[in-house]
């Protein structure tokens, strides 16, 4: 199956000079090395991607250059940092991390992402509810790192693929947000005004000005990420973690969870305790910035509600939720269905294939970012919904060719 490609070099608008630029960053970031199939991906850029990237970065850099803490980084590289820490290299139509897996549906294509020990014992029911009329024993539950599960439970791969095939994916992504399996299915999410980031405003007297005390309640990668730019603009971020539930990049490379984590102050909670909670809600109350990556009913659990803490007197200037599909959405994402739902993906003559690293996560991070500097600059009290898939799609686009003969990373 081919794929959309773009007749163009570049990105829409770039002039000779850009386009030549353009191709060096996408193979000096290593993000063409991760983009395709294997050895070494190597295919093009998708069209909205590079310079998408570019005008975060821009606005990010303008704003905290104008508090005298300019913030920049090499915003390509910073796509492919996790890839380098882990050394992790492109595996084709299994992502570069080992858990989320593209395959063929009946209409389209699908990400399957295995990345939790329970997300193989959900398999059976996914599949029934999506209308397979045949019996699906339950995997062995296994233990270790994802790419160690699957290969653990390999045996499964040729009939979940046969299983997957014929059945729509519209059934399959209904069944799987019934289940809690993080599915996403190829171009699903529709472009938006927003690109994916979307600011509730809230009444009451802000004052524009810099991040001062930033509450961090996230985990995995996007909302971290966020959390450790605010940093280097000078905030101090508390980074809370649940003593029942801690960061599941704690379990990847120690270096990775440094990275994202390093600068920040570090606070455990037991947040199935009263005291726990208390002391959540008094961080809460003292933070100009909260930001989580949890569906509003997990902090409901807690007894937060983000709109009602953002309609009250005081409290954060920006509340930042990060979710897969959008807060009213029960689905499940993470970095990889995430972008592959955005159509975020790079296409072949043969299909389409993963583009970068689980690379949803970084682009919302850096979005998260960019809306969080901008409510702050703007004097706008606001509770900004970042949709991982919605960012993708903002990023996607026809996958350009970059002559790659004999360059390698």
């Amino acid at each position: 199956m081919s794929g959309p490609t773009s007749d163009h070099g570049t990105r829409p608008g770039s002039t000779p000079g850009a386009a030549e630029a353009d191709r060096d960053a996408w193979v000096s970031s290593g993000l063409a090395a991760l983009s395709g199939p294997p050895p070494g991906g190597r295919l093009g850029p998708p069209e909205r991607l590079l310079s998408g990237v570019a005008d975060r970065g821009r606005r990010i850099r303008e704003i905290t250059a104008s508090w005298g803490r300019p913030v920049d980084r090499d915003w390509l590289g910073l796509l492919t940092r996790r890839a380098e820490i882990e050394h992790l290299t492109v595996r084709g139509r299994t992502s570069c991390g080992g858990a989320a897996h593209l395959m063929r549906a009946q209409d389209g294509w699908v990400a399957v992402n295995l990345a939790r020990s329970s997300d193989l014992e959900l398999l059976p029911a996914w599949l029934a509810l999506a209308g397979d009329p045949e019996e699906c024993p339950a995997p062995a539950a296994t233990t270790g790192p994802p790419d160690e599960r699957w290969r653990a439970d390999d045996r499964i791969r040729p009939d979940l693929e046969r299983r997957v095939r014929r059945l729509p994916g519209s059934a399959l992504a209904e069944a799987a947000a019934i289940v809690g399996l993080p599915v996403g299915v190829l171009g699903e999410r529709e472009p938006d005004l927003h690109a994916g980031v979307t600011v509730h405003r809230f009444a009451g007297p802000v004052e524009p000005g810099p991040p001062r005390r930033v509450v961090d309640l996230s985990s995995l990668w996007a909302g971290p990420l966020c959390g450790s730019l605010l940093a280097a603009c000078g905030a101090e971020v508390v980074k809370v973690t649940d003593l029942r539930r801690p960061d599941g990049a704690r379990s990847g490379h120690p270096d990775w969870y440094r990275f994202l984590n390093g600068e920040k102050a570090h606070r455990e909670l037991a947040l199935d305790t009263a005291a726990g909670r208390a002391d959540l809600l008094a961080l809460i109350a003292g933070a100009d910035v909260v930001i989580e990556s949890a569906r509003p009913r997990g902090l409901q659990q807690l007894g937060i509600d983000a709109e009602e803490v953002m309609r009250g007197p005081g409290g954060p200037r920006v509340w930042v939720s990060i979710t897969g599909h959008g807060r009213r959405s029960t689905r499940v994402a993470f970095g990889d269905d995430a972008a592959v739902s955005g159509g975020l993906v790079v296409h072949g003559d043969d299909g389409p294939w993963f583009c970068g690293d689980a690379i949803a996560d970084p682009l919302s991070g850096m979005a998260a970012t960019d809306a969080s500097l901008s409510c702050l600059a703007a004097g706008t009290r606001g509770l900004i919904e970042i949709s991982m898939a919605g960012v993708a799609t903002a990023h996607a686009g026809a996958t350009l060719p970059v002559p790659l003969a004999g360059r390698v990373l």
